[in-house]
């Protein structure tokens, strides 16, 4: 018997034990990459218009957006979606030490890496807060894009291939007449870009939208369904339809059909013009973790935390360029030469299997389904943000690696 009991009490001694000390938590560092040389540490990271010209104002306006434009609320409601966070001995060491390097090099305001269930990273840089709502810049784009799938699933609407006069018939007299739904999404609508026409009338104006857009749109660029350029207008045009469909502005959809049903552990704010206008393709603002919880409903295809099915797996599959209708030219990875793709409102990295919700000055939702894996990144480097970026892209690619 005092065998067995010394047998007993050295497997207890030496069995390996995981206590809440091995959990992963939050990690808030006070400074980042260049705090004081670009972003104004010694100022308290400064808020501004001047973000768009100076990086100094970028780290603070990013996280303080309502303090430049009013803004509405994305409501949540209970219950929460419960987030697990991974042990140690859990964590993907390639992927962590890919993020490390990403981190102390690229100017990221926040990171979340979640794989097979739970959090294996957090952190937060440059003084900022996991409480904070961070701007979303056209990641907003995609959550445009999911509020189309709504309707069609309320049946509020027939399909992608409705043409937008068709909800819209203001338009009518305008390069929207022969243009569909699908070509708003996928950026193919030959309408055209010209971001600046668009928001500083928003911003400074008090321009109303459809106004806006009838006079943006009169003269297309392209014929439609020729060429991917990627326009703000098409988004706008396809918010205007889901708030005519709903009867009520975007930030009541999105609290209805997405914000509620991810349970998501805060409200969200949307931007909006002086007169309440809400502003539809990049211009919401969330905790980083409400982020991941939409990348978490992307990568279980479209099923939320109480298993309802929230997003349509034929849209879910389309997000991924995986059906036949986004799989062909001038939209599919493989129509171009650095190897990405774009979907409903979504891009397509070079690897298969993902897909990315992108916003500028460096904003992602990367979702790999191959590695049940979903990285949330904020960030206030330059315009064109950190797409191209070595660093970002070896982490992507470690994320989507089976």
């Amino acid at each position: 018997m005092k065998n067995c009991a010394f047998v007993i009490i050295a497997i207890l001694l030496f069995q390996p034990s995981f206590t809440l000390a091995d959990e992963v938590t939050p990690t808030f560092n006070k400074k980042g990459p260049e705090a004081e040389s670009k972003y104004c540490e010694e100022k308290g990271y400064p808020v501004s218009w001047k973000y768009i010209s100076d990086s100094c104002y970028r780290v603070g306006t990013f996280t303080n957006f309502n303090q430049l434009l009013p803004t509405s609320e994305i409501n949540n409601k209970p219950p929460i979606w419960g987030l697990t966070y991974a042990n140690q001995g859990e964590v993907d060491l390639a992927l962590s030490t890919k993020a490390d390097e990403a981190i102390k090099t690229l100017p990221i305001t926040s990171l979340i890496i979640w794989r097979n269930g739970k959090i294996q990273k957090e952190v937060y840089q440059y003084g900022r807060k996991d409480t904070d709502l961070y701007n979303s810049f056209s990641m907003h784009k995609t959550i445009t894009g999911l509020l189309i799938d709504a309707a069609i699933n309320q049946n509020l609407m027939a399909g992608v291939d409705d043409k937008i006069i068709n909800y819209l018939p203001s338009l009518s007299s305008t390069g929207w007449k022969s243009r569909s739904i699908f070509q708003a999404l996928t950026m193919t609508s030959g309408i055209g870009q010209d971001q600046q026409n668009l928001y500083r009338p928003l911003y400074s104006k008090d321009a109303d939208r459809l106004s806006l857009i009838k006079h943006l749109s009169r003269d297309p660029k392209f014929s439609a369904g020729k060429k991917f350029e990627y326009s703000d207008i098409d988004t706008f045009t396809l918010g205007l339809i889901t708030e005519k469909v709903f009867n009520k502005p975007q930030g009541e959809i999105i609290s209805d059909t997405l914000w509620q049903s991810i349970g998501a552990e805060a409200n969200a704010q949307i931007q909006t013009t002086k007169s309440g206008q809400h502003l539809l393709a990049a211009n919401l603002r969330a905790r980083p973790r409400d982020y991941l919880r939409l990348g978490i409903l992307i990568e279980n295809n479209g099923i939320n935390h109480l298993g309802e099915q929230i997003i349509s797996e034929q849209w879910i599959a389309s997000l991924f360029g995986e059906t036949e209708k986004v799989n062909t030219c001038p939209i599919s990875r493989s129509c171009n030469t650095w190897g990405w793709g774009y979907s409903y409102q979504t891009w397509l990295p070079s690897m298969p299997k993902t897909m990315v919700a992108i916003g500028k000055y460096g904003q992602y939702i990367f979702v790999a389904k191959n590695t049940n894996t979903v990285i949330v990144i904020t960030s206030a480097d330059s315009p064109r943000g950190l797409r191209r970026t070595p660093l970002l892209m070896e982490l992507f690619r470690a994320a989507a690696k089976s």
